[in-house]
This record gives C-alpha cells, sequence and structure tokens, in this order.
C-alpha cells in the first residue's frame, strides 16, 4: 500500500534523478576531450551506443526483446538522427572547446521547435520567438569568443550544431513513435541501429593507443550514455517534463566547473580554454532562451487539467 510518505518522497527522486542527468550530461564534453585522444570519434560513437543499446538488452532480457515487433521506418529515423547527433557532437569537440560545446547543444530543443515549424505546420508562439532571438543571440556570442581563441573552430561550431539538429530530427522520429511504442524495446532497438549507421564513418586506419586515463574516460562515456537515458527516463515518471527540462539546462554550468578545474590543473588531456565574460553571457542567453521557448511556452500550451 502507497503511504503519504512515498507519495511525498516521488518529487524528490525526480528531481535528485533529472540533476544527476545534468551532472552526467555536463561531464561529456570534458571526459570526451580526454577520450578523443585515445580514440577517433566515428569509433567512440560507435562503442558509445552499442554499450548502451547492449546494456539495454541484458535489462530487457532476451524474451521481452523478441516480443516487439522490430524496427519500423520511424525506428530508423530515430537511430539516424540518433547516430548523427552522437558523431556530429564528437567530430565538433575535436576542433571546438568543450565548454563551447556543452553550450551550443543546448539548442537542440529550438531545432525541434523549427522542424515544427517548417515540417509541421505549426505556429509558434511569442516567447518561443523571443527564446529563439535570445538563444541565436547566445550563439553569436559564443561564437564569436570562440573563434577568436582558437582558429579553425568555426568548422567544430557548425558540427555541433549539426548534432543539434540531428538530436531534433531523433526527438520528432521518436515523439511521432507514440506512446505504445516509445518503450524500452525500442529504444534497444535504435541505440543499437544508431551505431550501425555510425559504422560506415569509422576510419580504417589502425586503432589509437589509449593510455590509462583515456582508457578511463572511454569506458565512463559508454556507462554515461545508458545511466543518463535511465536517470532521465526515470525522472519523467515522478516530475513534469518542464521540471525536468529546467534541471537539464544545469550541464553549461557543471561544463564550465569543470573546465575551471582543469584550467588549474598540470595535465595534457584537456586544453586550456578561457571562460571569459562573453563566453559566460552567451551561455546565459542560449538557456534563457531555450528555457523560454521551451518551458514557458509549453505551460502555456498545456492544456488545463
Amino acid at each position: 500500500m502507497e503511504t503519504e510518505a512515498s507519495r511525498d518522497e516521488r518529487p524528490l527522486r525526480g528531481l535528485l534523478l533529472a540533476t544527476l542527468t545534468s551532472v552526467l550530461w555536463g561531464t561529456v564534453p570534458i571526459a570526451g576531450k580526454i577520450a578523443l585522444g585515445g580514440m577517433s570519434a566515428p569509433r567512440l560513437s560507435v562503442l558509445r551506443l552499442f554499450a548502451a543499446g547492449f546494456v539495454l538488452l541484458l535489462v530487457l532480457g532476451r524474451a521481452r526483446f523478441r516480443t516487439w515487433q522490430g524496427p519500423s521506418r520511424l525506428v530508423f529515423l530515430a537511430a539516424l538522427g540518433l547516430g548523427a547527433n552522437y558523431v556530429f557532437y564528437m567530430w565538433g569537440l575535436e576542433h571546438a572547446g568543450a565548454g563551447t560545446s556543452q553550450v551550443l547543444i543546448q539548442t537542440a530543443p529550438l531545432f525541434l521547435i523549427l522542424l515544427g515549424i517548417f515540417a509541421l505546420g505549426e505556429r509558434p508562439v511569442a516567447s518561443e520567438w523571443a527564446g529563439m532571438a535570445a538563444a541565436c543571440l547566445g550563439v553569436l556570442l559564443v561564437s564569436w569568443e570562440e573563434t577568436a581563441a582558437i582558429p579553425g573552430s568555426t568548422l567544430g561550431i557548425a558540427l555541433v550544431l549539426a548534432s543539434a539538429l540531428a538530436w531534433a530530427i531523433y526527438a520528432v522520429a521518436h515523439k511521432r513513435l507514440g506512446r505504445d511504442h516509445a518503450s524500452g524495446g525500442t529504444m534497444c532497438w535504435i541505440f543499437l541501429l544508431s551505431a550501425a549507421v555510425v559504422v560506415p564513418t569509422v576510419p580504417f586506419a589502425p586503432v589509437r593507443s589509449a593510455d590509462p586515463v583515456q582508457t578511463a574516460a572511454i569506458v565512463y562515456l559508454c556507462a554515461n550514455t545508458f545511466v543518463a537515458y535511465w536517470c532521465f527516463a526515470e525522472a519523467l515518471r515522478y516530475i513534469r517534463a518542464t521540471t525536468a527540462a529546467v534541471l537539464a539546462t544545469l550541464g553549461p554550468a557543471i561544463t564550465f566547473l569543470l573546465l575551471a578545474v582543469t584550467n588549474r590543473m598540470e595535465q595534457g588531456y584537456v586544453p586550456y580554454e578561457e571562460i571569459t565574460a562573453a563566453k559566460i553571457a552567451g551561455a546565459v542567453l542560449v538557456v534563457a532562451g531555450v528555457l523560454l521557448a521551451v518551458v514557458v511556452s509549453g505551460r502555456r500550451r498545456a492544456p488545463s487539467p
């Protein structure tokens, strides 16, 4: 029998899980910088996606996995989007700073709104326009600072933004799958098919020799992929999606905090990345724009109970 205490613990459990998800996502750019020193971006992406799909398959069990009808066209589209999201982000991380990459990837929900406008004919509300305008200004500020500090980072910025667009395509396909199919079995197929999508991009060059620190980062990223997915999915069982979205925007703060630490350390894994006032202002604008466009407009559009 459910007690009053257990009911009261549910929102707290959801908040903790959503916060943990944000922390895990915030560590990805730093761990990615380290891991990319010992493994190419495509090979690392394949390994992460396959590991997540394999672990989820073990969790589900073979019997439950086989009872599912199998992948549909939407599942293939979602896999294509997710695979492109992972490999583009890692490619971008090779050319752009960790902090910049984490800020720019926050624009993914805005690309989702744009897809709704152009592909589905949706009409954005005023807060969505205002949020997208603020986020675009933030992207310009961060990109300006990045290109001034790191020559050749324009390619990295473009790849991270392409990664955000790919995630939006994945999100649209996953949403269209419906509640009946948006299950663990579906996600398992998506992870495994995403890994297969990225395989052709893996170079034929010999595998790099990773040192113990780089190997640890690779293992951490593989575990992070599944654990972060599970934490976020569990959090949505206890709290509103808008609340989880707010907590998810803590990612850049976690990344900048870790950068401040690595900048002071004598280490050769994460390149020094200056955290300027303009970059922080740009990050704030991007996060505020996403919150305004996604969270505020989402609440206004939500039907009254």
